[in-house]
């Protein structure tokens, strides 16, 4: 017949430290959720979109859309997405016309307000209505 271990039960200090713990862990992480959020919004007050205005543009840019192309979180415009475009063609004229917190309903206000003549539109968005829980039947309308 083989051996069998008895098992042992973890010592009543033993929950009770991974309970401290686990409680430790949770007040930190709520904690931090004010600066995380004051951190959040002070980042989109300070974010600027980045725009190329060269004199001879090869090409239009309209860039559309939330924090993401407005470059949000970015240490630099040029350091956006619309910016390392730029960077890649700057003979490229680039309007941004994105905001932060932009849902799709405001994205497509953005379009409908654009000057026409663009080559290129880069439309980025869809996570504020992914973090708000916007209904389908709100989004589809929106989308087509």
């Amino acid at each position: 017949m083989p051996y069998k271990r008895p098992t042992r039960r973890p010592s009543s200090t033993r929950r009770l430290a991974t309970l401290a713990a686990v409680v430790a862990g949770a007040l930190l992480v709520t904690a931090c959720a004010p600066w995380r959020i004051w951190t959040a919004a002070e980042l989109a007050r300070e974010s600027q979109p980045y725009t190329a205005q060269p004199a001879q543009p090869t090409k239009r840019l309209l860039v559309v859309g939330d924090s993401t192309a407005v470059g949000t979180g970015a240490a630099t415009p040029a350091e956006s997405l619309p910016g390392l475009i730029g960077q890649q063609h700057p003979q490229w004229r680039i309007d941004n016309l994105a905001t932060n917190g932009a849902k799709f309903g405001d994205i497509v206000q953005q379009l409908e307000t654009a000057p026409k003549g663009y080559d290129l539109v880069l439309v980025l968005g869809g996570g504020n209505d992914v973090i708000r829980f916007t209904a389908e039947d709100t989004l589809r309308p929106q989308l087509q």
